[in-house]
């Protein structure tokens, strides 16, 4: 069986760190989920909805990788192949293609994978990984940004933008 994910990845734009490097994280209104997502415990994930929501309003959460493994289930196995691609092993013998974006960094905790339909997502923890509530796969689903947006975005200061 052939399964498509997508993976998304945090980036600060230049503008983003500039922010963060002249005031520090509590400067940013989007600071404190920033740093939470990156100490994940599969166990503790309280606030979790939120601080997602909250990156991917400020535009944090960039589309990292584009992947198709063939596997026999989607699964803690599939995923953690998924995290080798993107980081040691794109070419995995379970690889079927593999598209990384330009600019995207290796897969870490609190990047998002989920399935091409987004009807099943995850996020990676400091150990494995955890399932993504329905409420955050059908906003990624219904809101994702498209790579017409995120080339826009690119070109134009994000503050400009939401503001």
């Amino acid at each position: 069986m052939s399964t498509n994910y997508i993976v998304y990845s945090r980036s600060l734009s230049k503008t983003q760190s500039d922010e963060v490097n002249s005031g520090g994280w509590g400067s940013v209104i989007w600071g404190n989920a920033y740093l939470d997502l990156g100490f994940l415990d599969r166990e503790n994930l309280k606030s979790i909805e939120a601080n997602l929501l909250t990156l991917h309003i400020f535009g944090i959460y960039k589309r990292g990788y584009n992947i198709q493994l063939i596997v026999d289930s989607i699964d803690n196995q599939a995923l953690e192949i998924l995290f080798r691609t993107c980081n040691i092993e794109a070419d995995h013998p379970k690889v079927e293609s593999f598209y990384k974006y330009d600019r995207t960094p290796s897969l870490s905790v609190g990047d998002l994978a989920f399935l091409d339909d987004y009807s099943q997502g995850w996020i990676c923890c400091n150990i494995g990984w955890a399932k993504l509530p329905k409420t955050i796969c059908e906003h990624w689903r219904t809101n994702y940004f498209t790579d017409d947006m995120k080339n826009w975005l690119a070109d134009v200061d994000q503050a400009e933008v939401l503001a």
